[in-house]
């Protein structure tokens, strides 16, 4: 009789999208595999090198711990599924990878008596960060797993899926718009593409840094001096290298200065004189 039991797993699409299987510690723990079909759970053991494929939900009845790793727009069905089979969830774990709304999406499940989680792997640390939330008992199963596999996680609150989406969502949403910015004030000042470039990424770099470290108490140059003369001279270069830039950034500094906590009703000045200049052209 096996000393710990299996992790059941169910699974779809590619298995290599999924970090978790990835991961030989984990791997060397799963059990019972359910799939679309038998055939393709047997597809799916014979390329993880672990576990067995099974044809039915109540075939996992040995395993406290059930993790569900499929695409986004087949979990919800994949969950019905799921709790409308005859395996008695009640006290039993189930943990969903990748899910956009969390454990929330686990709830049919949660009904039937489940203890439900999610976790997801923190972008750019190559799967050696997930975020877990849910059920305390279920977060505690996923994360001593984790830990096996030498993983490391960071616990969110209920809403913190959803938040932690937020937050890639202004990186890569807001972020690669002001790096081209950047960019392009470099290469129009007459800065060769590599110059500009390496000069851009060590002004980021610099500015994170400082952000990181001193929070809000970083910000500094032409706008946080209220330095309308300079913010009018830089804005006329702008519209004449590419008008693009200049309107971007009058688009971007009021929300800015808003954002910081600072006022921006001084840049009412700036717009006055830049409409008293455009009129007199």
């Amino acid at each position: 009789m096996e000393s710990s039991p299996r992790v059941a797993l169910v699974v779809g699409g590619a298995v290599r999208q999924y970090p978790l299987l990835r991961l030989p510690a984990f791997v060397e723990r799963i059990g019972p595999v359910k799939a679309q079909s038998v055939r393709v759970a047997s597809r799916i053991v014979n390329s993880l090198r672990s576990g067995y494929p099974v044809s039915s939900y109540p075939e996992f009845e040995d395993s406290q711990l059930v993790v569900v790793c499929v695409p986004a727009h087949r979990l919800a069905p994949t969950v019905a599924g799921m709790a409308a089979s005859e395996l008695a969830w009640e006290g039993r774990c189930v943990a969903t990878s990748d899910s956009l709304d969390g454990s929330a999406s686990l709830r049919p499940l949660a009904k039937a008596g489940a203890l439900v989680c999610s976790f997801t792997p923190v972008e750019g640390f190559d799967g050696r960060y997930f975020l877990v939330e849910g059920d305390r008992k279920a977060v505690r199963s996923i994360r001593s797993l984790l830990a096996a596999a030498q993983v490391k996680t960071l616990e969110f609150r209920a809403c913190g899926p959803m938040l932690y989406r937020g937050a890639l969502t202004f990186a890569h949403g807001l972020f690669p718009p002001l790096v081209d910015a950047v960019l392009t004030c470099l290469r129009k000042s007459g800065l060769s593409p590599s110059q500009a470039a390496a000069v851009t990424e060590m002004l980021m770099q610099t500015v994170l840094r400082m952000c990181l470290k001193a929070g809000r108490k970083g910000f500094r140059g032409t706008l946080a001096s209220k330095d309308v003369r300079q913010l009018q001279d830089q804005v006329a270069a702008m519209a004449e290298a590419e008008p693009g830039l200049a309107s971007y950034l009058l688009a971007s500094a009021a929300p800015a200065l808003k954002r910081l906590g600072r006022d921006s009703a001084w840049l009412s000045d700036l717009n006055d004189a830049l409409r008293k200049a455009s009129s007199a052209r």
